[in-house]
């Protein structure tokens, strides 16, 4: 907000004020309402296996195995992509002194 005119101090400028964040209505009532739900429902904000650390419960173990397969997944596949990047890049300047100007002239 801005003081009065009146006032010789001015709190915030005009500046500053088109730069804050949007806080409409639906945000604060949304807001509100996960608040309110938490309250009403506290268990939800404990913390599962993982999370608090217990090391050898099951759901820790599946997560690690989760992890683990996504690293040996994704890692091979994402070489594989790159690879083929390479190998068109080398193939490119291998074959680039085959090339005709005469080709793409207008």
């Amino acid at each position: 907000w801005q003081a009065d005119k009146g006032s010789t101090q001015v709190l915030f400028f005009k500046k500053i004020e088109t730069r804050q964040l949007p806080m409409n209505r639906k945000k604060i009532t949304g807001l509100l309402i996960f608040a309110l739900a938490m309250l009403a429902w506290p268990s939800a904000l404990e913390a599962c296996a993982v999370c608090f650390g217990a090391p050898d419960s099951p759901m820790t173990k599946g997560m690690r195995w989760g992890i683990a397969s996504l690293i040996f997944i994704l890692v091979p596949v994402l070489g594989g992509v790159g690879g083929f990047f390479v190998f068109l890049s080398k193939r490119g300047k291998a074959y680039a002194q085959f090339e005709d100007p005469e080709l793409f002239k207008e």
